[in-house]
Order: structure tokens, then C-alpha cells, then sequence
């Protein structure tokens, strides 16, 4: 019965432990937010609409940052 309660312990501090990693890591994470950006109707018309635009923005800024932080320890 002791050894039972140990485990169920030891499990829920475990558990917890690891939501918190998780919570932990999901707040840390930067996030770039653009509103739609206005674009030319021309443009629209070959998809690339005021959404699309913000989003390849907020990709390119991510992949600016990976090329130039790779190299770095994840904590700088």
C-alpha cells in the first residue's frame, strides 16, 4: 500500500513537472504577429492576398532568425 502511494506520488510530481516544461516552453516561445497587409488588387488576383503576404513576412522573419541564431547557444 506504501509502495503504491510512492508511485502514484512520485507519478503526479512527474506529470506535473512535465506540464510545466511544457506550459514553460509554449509561453518562452517569440511570436510575431502582422496584421494583413494591404497589396495591389493585380497582385490579389495571382493569390498572393493581404493574408498570404502578412504570413510569407512572418516566415521570412522566423528564417532570418534561424540563420542568424544557429549558430548560438539557444540561451543568448
Amino acid at each position: 500500500m506504501l509502495f503504491r502511494k510512492l508511485i502514484m506520488e512520485v507519478g503526479l510530481v512527474l506529470l506535473a513537472l512535465f506540464t510545466l516544461g511544457l506550459f514553460g516552453k509554449q509561453v518562452l516561445q517569440p511570436e510575431i504577429i502582422l496584421d494583413p497587409i494591404g497589396v495591389p488588387e493585380d497582385i490579389a488576383r495571382r493569390g498572393y492576398t493581404e493574408i498570404i503576404v502578412a504570413e510569407q513576412l512572418v516566415d521570412a522573419a522566423f528564417n532570418i532568425r534561424f540563420d542568424t541564431c544557429s549558430d548560438r547557444p539557444s540561451f543568448l
